[in-house]
């Protein structure tokens, strides 16, 4: 049986990061259009995040871990000819199969303008977080740039793993908090993500890999779907030249109620 302990860890990691009312999407007005266009089911793609900008991802939490106190002492007081089962579980969470789409706590942050809606020719929308808490596939998680508090979590889960050996509950925790602790050089995108993670025990609830074409080359994804009410607020890019007419049409035409679009306060222009 999974020791509890390991849960409640990785539960406080996860609520060290209060959860905002909306948490908000950056794209191109291309991705803009494709993703309301069809109503009345909307869809975001979760990609694979082995390939994302962060060249750590997955790995941060592994590269601390290995340099914390607490890993040097679990492994001085390792038996002899005994495996070093973290170092497996880091070596694994690395290639765990992960989807996910990114969003941020902001709805009209220019380095999200510049960086993820076409250097700010794109559109932000929020989606009220109170609607992604019933899904049991797709999960909401916040990404956590504190190093204090990612060591905090380190020496906790591994203290357990000491008292209880159970190596399972420990693998459990780490592979997902590897997702959740990020490079505080990224904390001003005040990320929170929809993940999916494919249970591959249970193949026959499995939903097979989609592929597009990037930067990257070809990425595997997933479809969220989501409905017209779960909109809470759109921002048109300070470089986007959509009037907030055009957006109230073709708002309505897609079926979204949320309050009047926005043009983004930031006085910038590519």
């Amino acid at each position: 049986m999974e020791n509890d302990g390991f849960k409640k860890a990785l539960d406080n990691l996860i609520k060290s990061q209060h959860m905002p009312e909306m948490i908000y999407h950056y794209c191109p007005a291309e991705a803009f259009f494709n993703i309301f266009k069809d109503s009345p089911k909307f869809s975001l793609y979760l990609s694979d995040v082995s390939k994302t900008n962060d060249t750590l991802e997955k790995k941060w939490l592994g590269n601390l871990l290995l340099k914390s106190d607490a890993y040097k002492k679990y492994k001085t007081n390792l038996p002899q000819g005994q495996d070093d089962q973290i170092l497996f579980t880091i070596f694994c969470a690395e290639y765990m199969d992960i989807f996910a789409t990114s969003f941020s706590a902001d709805g009209d942050l220019l380095s999200q303008w510049r960086a993820y809606a076409a250097d700010g020719r794109g559109f932000s929308f929020g989606i009220k977080t109170s609607s992604l808490l019933s899904n049991s596939d797709f999960r909401i998680i916040p990404i956590i740039y504190n190093q204090a508090t990612q060591n905090q979590f380190i020496t906790e889960i591994i203290t357990i793993l000491q008292q209880s050996n159970d190596i399972n509950g420990f693998t459990s925790v780490f592979d997902e908090a590897s997702l959740i602790c990020k490079n505080s050089a990224f904390s001003e995108e005040r990320e929170w993500r929809i993940v999916y993670i494919p249970d591959y025990i249970s193949e026959e609830d499995q939903e097979p890999s989609l592929f597009r074409v990037t930067s990257k080359g070809l990425v595997r994804f997933h479809r969220w779907l989501f409905n017209p009410e779960n909109v809470g607020r759109i921002v048109i890019g300070p470089a986007n030249k959509t009037t907030v007419k055009d957006l109230e049409i073709f708002c309505s035409n897609a079926g979204i109620q949320c309050p009047t679009p926005e043009k983004s306060k930031a006085s910038y222009t590519p």
